[in-house]
């Protein structure tokens, strides 16, 4: 996923942990494919997943952005229309099919080059901090909260901590808002 145009630090760690692990195995192949989602921008991760790559004897073959359902909250409403996720997905299937197309038949495919990289390194830089310090716009509305703890369950990165009846959110936080749209009684709000 890209959350602001850029590839979360937990992708990040994620990717790095991949590369340590498979540049020790003698024969890997050193191609890689980058499947991207993004809600609103295409930021072109691809480019932040080369600079990843660099140093490393990988390179991607190929990348291909696909729009999906936006996970941040949006004001007004608690989540986007269903014909509208209907759609995203229908998309989505046949634009990754084709990927899966094209990498079968051995054509390299680079999906996402254009005016939108300039608009990813705009929303990139004005993002990064707002971003970074989701965590502490995050709350919880423990009168509408039934401490059911569903969101500390969930938390990839464990950034949720209820103690003495308060949450608190860390740094950790990578933005997914996993908490924010899995909470059954919508508790936490972003703001």
């Amino acid at each position: 996923p890209l959350y602001g145009a850029d590839i979360p630090r937990i992708m990040r760690r994620s990717i790095r942990q991949f590369l340590d692990a498979a540049t020790a195995v003698p024969g890997i192949p050193r191609k890689l494919f980058f499947i991207s989602t993004f809600a609103y921008v295409n930021g072109s991760g691809v480019f932040e997943a080369r600079r990843l790559l660099r140093h490393t004897p990988f390179q991607v073959e190929s990348y291909v952005n696909i729009k999906m359902i936006n996970s941040a909250p949006e004001k007004g409403a608690r989540k986007s229309s269903a014909d509208a996720d209907a759609e995203r997905r229908r998309s989505a299937t046949r634009k990754l099919a084709e990927f899966v197309g094209r990498l079968e038949s051995g054509r390299p495919c680079i999906n996402g080059a254009g005016p939108q990289l300039l608009i990813g390194m705009l929303i990139r830089a004005l993002l990064r901090n707002t971003i970074a310090n989701n965590y502490r716009r995050m709350r919880v509305d423990l009168q509408a909260c039934t401490r059911c703890l569903q969101c500390v369950r969930n938390c990839p990165v464990q950034c949720i901590q209820f103690a003495g009846e308060h949450f608190t959110f860390s740094e950790s936080c990578e933005a997914c808002m996993r908490c924010y749209h899995g909470c059954p009684v919508h508790a936490i709000s972003n703001g």
